[in-house]
């Protein structure tokens, strides 16, 4: 894809938004596309939004050669979850904000075993649309 002034564009508007704003202008293009044509009828797909993260092991001692021994572990891959709109009416009514705006709260789908992250500690997982509650 070549990048043109309307790619430049598009990427400053979606950048400038917030966590919240970026995962619903996403999720309502998510729902008009799907990542293929599925081959049986009893196949469907969807994007999802996530967030993946590993944090730092070591302790910052120096390694053999008198450098940082950067040791990582492992990555976490987490679905973000928009809010559960039942649970907050306010917020969905934009009458108040959910705390940070940050996908900090996290947890697990028991529908579906998939990590969830969300603004919001009542949550919908993107994968099976259960309602999921987050710590």
């Amino acid at each position: 894809m070549r990048k043109s002034s309307e790619t430049d564009a598009l990427i400053d508007a979606l950048t400038e938004l917030s966590n919240q704003d970026m995962l619903e202008v996403l999720q309502a293009v998510f729902a008009r596309r799907i990542p293929y044509e599925p081959e049986q009828d009893f196949q469907t797909s969807h994007y999802v939004l996530s967030v993946t993260s590993n944090v730092r092991l070591d302790d910052w001692e120096d390694g053999e050669d008198g450098l940082p021994a950067e040791e990582w572990s492992g990555w976490n891959l987490r679905v973000v979850g928009d809010y559960d709109k039942e649970s907050y009416p306010e917020v969905a009514a934009g009458e108040i904000e959910l705390g940070s705006g940050e996908f900090d709260q996290r947890g697990m789908c028991r529908t579906c075993q998939t990590p969830v992250a969300s603004i919001a500690k009542r949550a919908i997982c993107p994968v099976c649309g259960a309602k999921v509650f987050l710590m």
